[in-house]
C-alpha cells in the first residue's frame, strides 16, 4: 500500500468500529475487508502498527484473535475527515513550507545581491570624493597664494570681497564634500558589517 491507500484503509477500519461499543474481533473485521485483497495475518500486523502509532483512535487487545475497539478520539477523527483528510492537510502544509522557504531564499539572494552592489558602488564613489576634495584644496591654495595678474592689478575692496566670497564658497563646498564622504564611509562600514553578519548566520 502507498500512503494514500494506507490512509483510506485506516479510515475504513475506524468506520467499522466506531459504532461497536464492545469492539470487534480481527476475524470479523477481516471478513468486512475482504475486497481489500489482504490476508488475515497482514490485517493483524497492520492493526498492531495502527494501534501502536495511533492509540488515540484505536485500542487493540492482542491474542489468538486480536480484539479491536474504538478509542476516545475515533469519532472526532472521522468527523474531521479521517486520515485521508489529515494527509491532505499535511501535504498542503509541506507545500506552504517549501514555498515559504523558496520565497525567503529568493528574498535573501536579492538582498545579498543589492548589498554587494551597494558596497561596490560605495567603494567606487569614495576615491572620486577624495579626489574631488584634493582638487578643491589645490584650487583653494592656488587662489590664495597665486592670485592672477588681473586680480593683483585691479585689486580693490570689491576685489577683496569677491576673493573672500570665492574662498567661502570653496570652504562650504569642502565641508559638504567632507560630510558626504563621512556619511559614505559610515554607510559602507555598516553595509560591510551587515553582509558579514548575514554570511556568518548562513
Amino acid at each position: 500500500m502507498d500512503l494514500l491507500e494506507e490512509a483510506k484503509f485506516k479510515d475504513k477500519i475506524l468506520g467499522l468500529i466506531v459504532d461497536k461499543e464492545n469492539g470487534v474481533g480481527d476475524l470479523w473485521l477481516y471478513h468486512q475487508l475482504k475486497e481489500e485483497d489482504i490476508s488475515r495475518e497482514y490485517l493483524k500486523e497492520f492493526l498492531e502498527r495502527f494501534a501502536k502509532n495511533h492509540s488515540d483512535y484505536i485500542t487493540l487487545t492482542i491474542g489468538q484473535e486480536h480484539h479491536v475497539r474504538k478509542s476516545r478520539l475515533t469519532k472526532k477523527m472521522l468527523d474531521d475527515g479521517g486520515f485521508v483528510k489529515e494527509r491532505e492537510r499535511h501535504i498542503e502544509a509541506n507545500k506552504s513550507l517549501v514555498q515559504s522557504t523558496l520565497q525567503g531564499s529568493r528574498i535573501k539572494d536579492l538582498q545579498e545581491t543589492e548589498l554587494k552592489q551597494k558596497i561596490r558602488n560605495n567603494k567606487f564613489t569614495l576615491p572620486i570624493a577624495i579626489t574631488s576634495i584634493i582638487i578643491s584644496l589645490g584650487a583653494l591654495g592656488w587662489s590664495i597664494f597665486n592670485p592672477s595678474k588681473t586680480v593683483s592689478e585691479s585689486i580693490d575692496n570689491n576685489g577683496l570681497r569677491n576673493i573672500e566670497m570665492k574662498i567661502q564658497q570653496l570652504e562650504d563646498g569642502l565641508k559638504r564634500e567632507i560630510d558626504s564622504l563621512r556619511n559614505e564611509i559610515l554607510e559602507t562600514n555598516l553595509l560591510i558589517k551587515a553582509y558579514e553578519a548575514d554570511s556568518t548566520n548562513a
